[in-house]
């Protein structure tokens, strides 16, 4: 099924305009720090249709309005979003995370089509991690560090995990903590490994708790962990690591 929305006079089909408006718009939102919100929700609702879809093609009428999908109208896109410090507007860097996980699940669904190189040419600009979109660039004390900015001060690895390859868990997982509660936690093992990254269980203390996230603070690290509370990376105290008070009874021997 194609898009209901009809060529005009002048040959430019009106999906062709609402295209170009929002691009142009979230060139603005960057440009000139202006609220966009309202064409942020327009794309992620033309990106959801196009997900539902068994070809990206199947949205478009027009070749052509296909054509500057895959190719500049994506490009751009991605690319104004990834530039900006601050998304603003009500709810602004959510809605853009909305945008950015759409264009990774129509990755996802359609990743075998070559045809679609040109798309997946801009989507990968997604994994760069010196992009301002994944950098914190809050102090911890700034005002406009809310809990709206929450999921900004994840790392890309932790926000892929998190919303677009997340496992499934358990409800005796799913668990609720309070500031100061202990927590065991998996992180990255600082021995590096030729097979890939392995990760260890280590335990931490709850430093704060937000509305979907939560902050552990770990001997390992200098800064805070940040983990969804639908990450698999978490457990109750005692699960995972049930020698760690016996080991570290064994660091703090003296044995001279």
């Amino acid at each position: 099924m194609k898009s209901d929305l009809t060529t005009t006079v002048d040959n430019t089909t009106e999906l062709r305009k609402v295209l170009e408006k929002i691009e142009d718009e979230i060139h603005n939102s960057y440009l000139k720090d202006a609220d966009k919100v309202t064409e942020f929700i327009l794309l992620n609702k033309i990106l959801n249709e196009i997900l539902s879809k068994s070809k990206i093609e199947d949205y478009f009428e027009s070749p052509a309005d296909f054509q500057y999908f895959l190719n500049k109208f994506s490009k751009n896109v991605i690319k104004n979003i990834l530039d900006q410090r601050v998304i603003y507007g009500d709810n602004g860097d959510e809605v853009a995370y909305q945008s950015l996980l759409l264009y990774l699940q129509i990755f996802n669904k359609f990743k075998t089509k070559s045809e679609y190189a040109n798309l997946w040419e801009s989507i990968k600009e997604i994994f760069e991690k010196s992009r301002y979109f994944y950098n914190n660039l809050y102090s911890k004390h700034s005002k406009i560090t809310t809990e709206m900015n929450e999921r900004r001060l994840m790392s890309l690895e932790k926000f892929n995990d998190t919303f677009l390859f997340k496992k499934s868990k358990t409800a005796e997982t799913k668990l609720i903590f309070k500031e100061n509660d202990m927590v065991e936690i998996q992180i990255p093992n600082i021995v590096s490994n030729s097979y890939g990254e392995k990760k260890v269980w280590t335990r931490g203390i709850v430093s704060k708790v937000g509305i979907s996230c939560f902050w552990v603070t770990i001997a390992e690290e200098s800064e805070p962990v940040i983990l969804s509370f639908d990450s698999t990376d978490y457990r109750t105290v005692g699960t995972m690591t049930p020698d760690y008070d016996w080991k570290n009874s064994l660091n703090e021997c003296n044995l001279t």
